[in-house]
């Protein structure tokens, strides 16, 4: 009995752990679901005027447009990415007949290697009829990240030249999402014959990687951008220096310029207008000495609002003023004194008489004079001399 009540208490346990393991499988799958659920798609609308101009037919089934998704990498930050070949079975857009939209499922598209969060992508539109005119166009590069899964692209009649062949155009586009067309657009590239175009660089893109790039792509086939002048000029435009170019395109394709398919570095460096081998730039940057800061220190700045000390009063102090009246000291009396005035009248003395005496007069004849004489040695002077 004991044995059977053991084996039913096992079993009904095994059954419980089973089913405990189908709903986390089931919850597992819920999520595997949901993730594969996000929208991680791009929408097209072939524009009115497509339609007019090259006699497109949206739709599925024979007589209609076929549209094909390209996307792409700018720059290198994806090293897993691998795209697929212009206009093949991987590029094929489905046509939605309930939204008149073509669809390109990106996610499943590129499950096997997905797109990074961060990195840079463009994405062209083209468009071709299979049957009758056989005309066929596309759109200009369009920046692109995944933040624009689940977003559409529009067409405006606005012409680049074709980055790939500057004998064709293509049509410039934007993204519907407000977000997404703020910072994607068509590509400011360089094109095959070294023009600059389009609206906006990707995100993370390196502008010297853009130069090293034409250069790599386009300079060993196309003779007129062996002028030197093409990629000094785009380098000048770019703000970016020829040496850094060069050593990019040293640093990345070393392989392919060692095989023999693209420029060498000699030639490379006479495209970018450098000395072969060229020398790092010389910079002038300051050495790293102190610079003088010319910030003035935290010292207390000179207060110049008056100190709260008591101002000189200009006010006249209250000590008593000089009294200019007259004091009452006597004043002096001009009136003339009473004193005896000097009397001018003659005295009674008696005159003095003019009258001469009779004294005997002064005998003014001279007298005769007496010589008197100096002795000076054997010389004698006999001089006269007047009696005093």
């Amino acid at each position: 009995m004991k044995k059977r009540v053991i084996s039913i208490v096992l079993t009904v346990a095994l059954l419980l752990s089973v089913a405990s393991v189908g709903l986390m499988s089931v919850s597992a799958a819920d999520q595997n679901s949901a993730a594969s659920g996000a929208d991680e798609s791009f929408y097209f609308t072939i524009p009115d005027f497509w339609i007019e101009q090259y006699g497109f037919v949206p739709g599925t089934g024979a007589g209609t447009t076929t549209v094909y998704c390209h996307v792409f990498q700018i720059g290198n930050l994806d090293p897993d990415f691998v795209g697929f070949s212009w206009q093949t079975r991987n590029e094929l857009c489905t046509y939605d007949p309930e939204t008149g939209k073509y669809v390109y499922k990106v996610g499943e598209k590129f499950k096997n290697t997905p797109l990074k969060d961060g990195a840079d992508y463009g994405v062209i539109f083209s468009a071709k009829n299979t049957s009758g005119n056989k005309k066929a166009t596309q759109t200009y590069d369009l920046t692109m990240g995944t933040d624009c899964y689940g977003d559409e692209v529009y067409v405006v009649d606005t012409l680049y030249q074709n980055p790939m062949d500057s004998q064709q155009s293509a049509y410039a586009t934007y993204w519907k999402n407000e977000d997404n067309a703020a910072k994607y657009g068509p590509h400011a590239g360089i094109t095959s014959l070294g023009v600059l175009q389009g609206e906006k660089y990707a995100p993370h893109e390196d502008k010297v990687l853009a130069v090293a790039n034409f250069i790599k792509d386009y300079n060993a086939n196309i003779p007129t951008n062996e002028d030197p002048q093409v990629c000094v000029t785009l380098c000048t435009k770019l703000e970016v220096e020829p040496y850094d170019v060069y050593a990019k395109y040293e640093a990345l394709y070393s392989d392919l310029i060692e095989a023999g398919t693209i420029p060498d570095l000699q030639t490379v460096a006479g495209y970018l207008g450098l000395a072969y081998p060229p020398e790092p730039p010389s910079t002038t940057t300051p050495t790293e000495t102190e610079p003088t800061d010319t910030t003035p220190t935290e010292t207390e700045p000179t207060d110049t609002t008056p100190t709260e000390t008591e101002p000189t009063d200009t006010t006249p102090t209250e000590t008593e003023p000089t009294d200019t009246t007259p004091t009452e000291t006597e004043p002096t009396d001009t009136t003339p004194t009473e004193t005896e005035p000097t009397d001018t009248t003659p005295t009674d003395t008696e005159p003095t008489d003019t009258t001469p005496t009779d004294t005997e007069p002064t005998d003014t004849t001279p007298t005769d004079p007496v010589p008197t004489y100096y002795v000076a040695g054997d010389f004698f002077e006999n001089t006269w001399k007047e009696n005093e």
